[in-house]
């Protein structure tokens, strides 16, 4: 059996290490502006234009990692109606420049399909 005295130390070295790993997390964010990697895959799809139609239905062009796509959404469903050009939809929005920089085609290549 454990006795009181070691499971009270046992107990204090873990909050001591998990101290000092908050610790460390906290100064390399700000230190380095490291960010978790959670925020890199929760930005994985991102909306980039939003219109509401009568019913309660919309329609939405997201950015889906390199592609956009436009969704209708419905009460009851959401249907992806097809992918978008990438260059009209930098063109159409800009603000979606900002969300798909890594996705805008080479300027030579543009006018070639």
């Amino acid at each position: 059996m454990i006795d009181a005295a070691l499971a009270v130390r046992l107990v204090s070295a873990c909050a001591i290490v998990a101290l000092v790993l908050v610790a460390i997390d906290v100064l390399a964010r700000r230190a380095f502006g490291v960010r978790p990697r959670l925020r890199r895959y929760a930005r994985l799809f991102e909306v980039v234009e939003s219109i509401s139609l009568p019913g309660g239905a919309s329609l939405h062009a997201v950015r889906a990692g390199d592609r956009y796509v436009l969704l209708a959404r419905s009460a009851s469903s959401v249907v992806s109606l097809g992918d978008l050009p990438v260059d009209a939809v930098l063109h159409s929005f800009p603000n979606a420049h900002r969300a798909g920089a890594a996705v805008v085609a080479d300027p030579a290549t543009r006018g070639s399909s």
